[in-house]
């Protein structure tokens, strides 16, 4: 059966929950053909009780976007791709709703820093992961934040310094204006989840278990480095 067909009858089946719908609608919404994509799109728009909070709904969202290839208890044979750029940034707004997920500790780190620092990543994965992350600071409670809180402020010490604009030449100027105007709003991106993390609920003198992280006026420097 077609992915097409898969949505066509979605509404149909009033014993599925809007939960059971959802990744197969969002999965279609993001698919490359555009017959398909309108048929995601429909079924998403039909969609009306979605509760965020499922843990098993959630698990399977985060599973699709990270995939499965890396995991030994899985055949290779059922293992899945990680999702792609277009699903991921569907998904990333869902996740960004979800204190379930901002309660997830290890996996939701995995996932932001996959966004933020994969080779493959992107521009728009670095942004919208970084309005998760400051979802994550602003609702994740203390107990499952305060392990991961050197990590994470780590995580943004590199990704402000990797901001440091670079000297052009002056050749390159006009061609790299766009380049830079994305380089601005991933800049604003980072210093405003740098500005939830030393306000929010971790604290960047000593956390994580007496681990010392960086502190808030190392984290104000890399802020002024990155937008200097």
């Amino acid at each position: 059966m077609s992915f097409v067909a898969m949505l066509s009858p979605i509404g149909a089946y009033p014993l599925l929950t809007d939960n059971q719908i959802l990744p197969v609608a969002l999965a279609g919404s993001a698919h490359p053909d555009e017959s398909v994509a309108r048929k995601g799109e429909d079924a998403l728009k039909r969609l009306r009780e979605v509760d965020v909070e499922e843990p098993k709904l959630m698990h399977e969202l985060m599973t699709r976007f990270l995939g499965t290839k890396d995991s030994k208890t899985i055949p290779a044979s059922k293992q899945r791709q990680p999702a792609s750029e277009a699903y991921r940034l569907r998904l990333l707004t869902l996740l960004s709703k979800s204190q379930l997920v901002a309660n997830q500790g290890a996996l939701t780190l995995k996932l932001i820093f996959e966004c933020l620092f994969a080779p493959t990543s992107t521009r728009r994965l670095q942004l919208s992961s970084l309005q998760l992350l400051c979802f994550v600071f602003r609702c994740a409670s203390t107990s499952s934040l305060e392990p991961l809180a050197t990590v994470y402020l780590q995580g943004l010490l590199r990704l402000l310094m990797l901001c440091k604009p670079q000297q052009e030449a002056p050749s390159e100027s006009s061609s790299s204006s766009s380049s830079s105007s994305a380089s601005d709003s991933l800049i604003a991106h980072a210093v405003r989840a740098s500005d939830s993390a030393v306000g929010g609920n971790i604290s960047s003198g000593s956390v994580g278990g007496g681990k010392k992280g960086p502190t808030s006026g190392q984290i104000n420097m890399a802020k002024q480095a990155a937008q200097t």
